[in-house]
């Protein structure tokens, strides 16, 4: 097993809950709404860009993302060259990575990830992704977003997605929050709140084909109407971006659709990297 399977398979291990979070204000604990572990294929499998191909396997009630193709002509799903495939996380047969589930107490082999794919030119126009359905438990001001993610990839326009949320409909072009790639190696983090943003660069180098664990934590004041942004890397106690805004309650009411690899067709920002239990 190399050291980047150790590292992350140490991390596992401390994460108290690996997953899309949530804590209410009337809500004495965090419940973990949305958990997804791209192991719906083994290794070399391919997805085939069908509705609830992506299992949400926190719920039983709200279970399924799908799989898109983007392309140039702005169209979704078109071209199955690029749905992301699985691909394998296991370098040691004989020791497998082991994921531990604090909600059901139960421990499963994690047999594989989820690769995004694209064209490989700068403008990046075809690549593909991951489209979440907007769901009313993701309307929420008070937060947790947990991944893995590794890539090599610095050939997109600015930004290149890694995970996110809608600001409205899918092709919206706008985001309410997202943590992307920069051409440099480091982390980008933005959140829209209506007619104004608010971003960030990290200092941490990411894109060094190493595994990565990212952790956005968003915590909304009531009393003050500011959220404060924090996103950490590798378990660093040490916040790689910090961010704050005020005024950002329209993360509790907006209905937007989760995103990963790309934001729809939006022309030159598409991901070649790998993910893994969101």
């Amino acid at each position: 097993m190399t050291g980047e399977i150790r590292r992350m398979e140490r991390q596992c291990c401390r994460l108290l809950l690996i997953g899309l979070c949530v804590a209410s204000a009337s809500a004495a604990s965090a419940e973990t709404i949305g958990w997804w572990h791209f192991d719906e294929q083994g290794p070399g499998g391919k997805t085939t860009g069908a509705a609830g191909e992506i299992v949400n396997s926190a719920s039983s009630e709200y279970g399924a993302g799908k799989v898109f193709s983007a392309d140039s002509t702005g169209a979704v799903g078109t071209d199955a060259n690029y749905y992301p495939v699985y691909t394998d996380i296991q370098k040691d047969a004989n020791r497998p990575l082991m994921i531990y589930d604090p909600v059901t107490g139960e421990t499963h082999v994690n047999r594989s990830s989820l690769t995004f794919v694209k064209d490989g030119t700068a403008s990046a126009n075809n690549g593909g992704g991951v489209d979440i359905p907007n769901d009313a438990r993701f309307r929420i001001s008070t937060y947790t977003v947990e991944l893995f993610f590794k890539s090599t990839d610095s050939t997109f326009e600015t930004i290149a997605p890694i995970v996110g949320k809608c600001y409205s409909s899918f092709n919206s072009g706008k985001e309410s929050w997202q943590i992307g790639l920069l051409t440099n190696g480091k982390l980008f983090l933005r959140y829209n709140q209506e007619a104004s943003s608010t971003s960030g660069a990290g200092k941490a180098q990411v894109n060094d084909g190493l595994w990565h664990h990212l952790a956005l934590v968003c915590s909304y004041d009531g009393g003050t109407d500011v959220s404060t942004f924090k996103l950490y890397v590798d378990g660093n106690p040490t916040p790689d971006i910090t961010k704050t805004k005020a005024g950002t309650t329209i993360h509790a009411t907006q209905f937007g659709d989760i995103y990963l690899g790309a934001y729809g067709t939006k022309t030159g920002r598409k991901l070649a990297g790998t993910v893994d239990e969101l």
